[in-house]
């Protein structure tokens, strides 16, 4: 099963609803093929990554929630000598 991640100019909390634009709905509905109840990762550049879950499609629009936060750890673990 593939994981979706996607960039988000925005605020991100848990149980939260989030409103994606139709850029992002092209992107979601017509290369991705992602339908109601489909499950993806948001990020923000916060450090986490927000699981939420595609409610509905609505006038040009996607509404997701969060359901989970997550930490992210993917910084490089090699020691650089400057």
């Amino acid at each position: 099963m593939r994981v979706v991640r996607l960039y988000v100019n925005q605020n991100l909390a848990l149980h939260h609803q989030v409103t994606l634009d139709d850029a992002i709905l092209h992107y979601a509905t017509n290369v991705l093929r992602l339908n109601k109840n489909s499950s993806l990762l948001l990020f923000n550049g916060d450090g986490f990554d927000y699981s939420c879950e595609i409610l509905s499609f609505k006038n040009k629009t996607i509404e997701l929630k969060v359901i989970e936060k997550i930490q992210v750890d993917n910084e490089s673990s090699l020691i650089t000598n400057l």
